[in-house]
């Protein structure tokens, strides 16, 4: 508990304790023979707190629907900053850091989790090891976009791979216009919007995986990085960051246009969110710039405009800005890091609001 760590924040450098959580053109290749998880949840990894409800209840088992978090199979390789996407009813957990206390620990570890069998299992590995990106599943494969593999060094990535879980391969694809790490990134109509960035910044732009181009759009009118989204009825809305930690704005892509929203009750940063059963759930990061992280979850209903109060996460959770995905109708929170855990951690937790 007494290394730190210097990660990079805009204006400034925040030294973040230890237990905080946060290649050439033929990049072909595949993934060696899967390990595979054994039906049901796995034992308990060293991980896992021994109380990781709430309410004192370790496994936080429930029904679907009942707005009660349960504990899932945990992640083969434990990790912080990775990056999420679902696919074909599966969660693809890609790269990140093993131990947030050294700035060389990225890993390009490619693992996929089946909720039919609460089970994991090893795919080809990302060419390029890294963190703090963001993934986004279109057109039946998954784009890794940015993220860093040298923060002491400032080195944010421009790279852009595209994975192909049919063939278990990966391809390079045209890298974004300027490196950038810690941004959002969203899916509409088949094309990928990265928006802000760890330096505060309040790009917007688009990329077409189909003619493999990128194009800007009209910046964020708020300035910010470490930030998260979630996707309504095909805009775009932007909560929290650096730059603003309440600001809550809605992209239309429709339109290139951008408009305020009612703003979080809770600052926040380091944050994941996602849309899911008619609310846009927004969850974990550092509500007071503590860098403990946070349990807290708030809901935002986009038809009246009004915050209110979910079921708190079962630990507290730093770095999830990649880290929450929606698979059939549940929400699911990745690895990360905690407080609660001692560093990076391997759970998996999902709600059926």
């Amino acid at each position: 508990m007494g290394k730190h760590v210097a990660w990079r924040v805009p204006a400034l450098v925040v030294v973040l304790a230890a237990a905080a959580c946060d290649s050439g053109t033929n990049l072909e290749g595949h993934a060696p023979d899967a390990r595979q998880e054994g039906d049901g949840p796995a034992p308990d990894d060293g991980n896992a707190p021994a109380d990781t409800g709430a309410d004192g209840d370790a496994d936080r088992d429930s029904d679907a629907g009942s707005d009660v978090w349960r504990t899932r199979a945990p992640m083969l390789t434990p990790r912080g900053l990775l990056s999420t996407a679902a696919l074909d009813g599966r969660l693809y957990a890609i790269g990140g850091s093993t131990d947030e206390t050294d700035p060389t620990a990225w890993v390009a570890v490619n693992e996929v989790y089946d909720p039919a069998t609460d089970s994991w299992s090893v795919r080809a590995p990302m060419p390029t090891p890294r963190g703090g990106a963001q993934a986004v599943a279109v057109n039946g494969r998954i784009l890794v976009l940015g993220g860093w593999n040298d923060v002491a060094g400032g080195g944010q990535l421009d790279t852009v791979e595209e994975y192909d879980p049919a063939e278990d391969r990966w391809r390079l694809r045209a890298p974004m216009p300027a490196p950038r790490a810690r941004f959002t990134a969203a899916v509409v109509s088949g094309l990928v919007y990265a928006i802000g960035g760890a330096d505060v910044v309040a790009v917007n732009e688009v990329y077409d995986p189909v003619a493999d181009e990128w194009a800007t759009r009209s910046p964020m009118p708020t300035p910010r990085g470490y930030l998260a989204s979630g996707i309504v009825d095909g805009r775009i809305y932007v909560v929290g960051g650096f730059g603003d930690q309440t600001t809550n704005e809605v992209y239309d892509p429709a339109t290139d246009h951008w408009e305020s929203a009612p703003p979080m009750p809770t600052t926040r940063a380091y944050h994941g969110a996602a849309f899911v059963g008619g609310s846009l759930h927004v969850l974990g990061g550092s509500v007071d710039m503590s860098f403990a992280g946070d349990r807290s979850h708030q809901l935002f209903d986009p038809t009246t405009g009004v915050w209110s109060t979910g079921a708190d996460l079962p630990v507290r959770r730093l770095g999830v800005e990649d880290g929450v995905e929606v698979l059939d109708g549940t929400l699911y929170v990745v690895g990360c890091s905690s407080y609660d855990t001692g560093g990076v951690t391997g759970l998996l937790h999902s709600l059926t609001p």
